[in-house]
């Protein structure tokens, strides 16, 4: 089994709009920001492999932000 550490930067576009009985909101920006994760990775055999990763990226703008987790999960084959 591997275990990965990733860093790095990121770039996220986003925008939402709600409209509700009294009128309409939205919201828009960008933000860079570093990013980081862990990850492993376990051959089965020596093709076929599993790999699990959490990555934390930040979004928001300078009047609201948060943290996002993304989990992924990967089986893959070398040929």
């Amino acid at each position: 089994m591997q275990v990965l550490g990733k860093f790095g930067g990121t770039s996220i576009t986003e925008s939402a709009s709600i409209n509700y009985a009294g009128g309409a909101a939205s919201v828009n920006g960008t933000r860079t920001a570093a990013t980081y994760g862990i990850g492993a990775q376990y051959y089965f055999n020596s093709n076929l492999f599993g790999r699990l990763d959490l990555d934390s990226y930040s979004v928001g703008d300078s009047s609201y932000s948060s943290r996002v987790d993304v989990w992924t999960v990967n089986i893959g084959y070398h040929f």
